[in-house]
């Protein structure tokens, strides 16, 4: 692939890498320099607080426990619509 262009996310999956937890750093001087992966994903902001996940040890054993929210855009002719349905995690129903 010498000399043909590809994109970040090729780039990662080509060398091993989760296209999600990595990025580019490149000197904006010299595009031919080698690309460097660096994990992100471990790393908060600086000032960041970070929160515990409550559900962990958590046993799930009636419906209505608990729920989640999700949120996607889906293209249509004009625009999009964006999709944000909430769900029972027990029974995997739409509830709103």
């Amino acid at each position: 692939m010498r000399g043909h262009p590809i994109s970040q996310r090729r780039a990662c999956v080509l060398i091993g890498g989760d296209p999600k937890t990595v990025r580019r750093e490149r000197p904006p001087d010299n595009p031919d320099i080698r690309l460097e992966m660096k994990k992100i994903a471990e790393k908060p902001a600086p000032g960041h607080k970070s929160y515990p996940y409550l559900l962990r040890k958590l046993p799930i054993t009636r419906p209505n426990q608990v729920w989640t929210m999700d949120g996607t855009y889906i293209p249509m002719a004009r625009g999009f619509i964006y999709l944000a349905p909430v769900l029972d995690w027990l029974t995997r129903r739409v509830l709103a």
